[in-house]
């Protein structure tokens, strides 16, 4: 099995949270809204990841 590197950055706002991502040495990022639902869209942008909630280093 071959081993991920992962690692989330979350700059956190009043209104908005601006993420990013680094699996593998390749970057995603994504801004949502900091609310209930903006927290459920980082799960669920995690999750399809593919990306074990348990490896990924905050």
């Amino acid at each position: 099995m071959d081993t991920i590197y992962a690692a989330v950055g979350i700059d956190v706002s009043k209104k908005k949270l601006d993420i990013a991502l680094l699996v593998n040495g390749k970057t995603k990022t994504k801004v949502l809204e900091n609310s209930a639902e903006g927290h459920r869209a980082l799960l669920d942008w995690l999750g399809k990841s593919k990306v074990p909630l348990s490896a990924l280093h905050v």
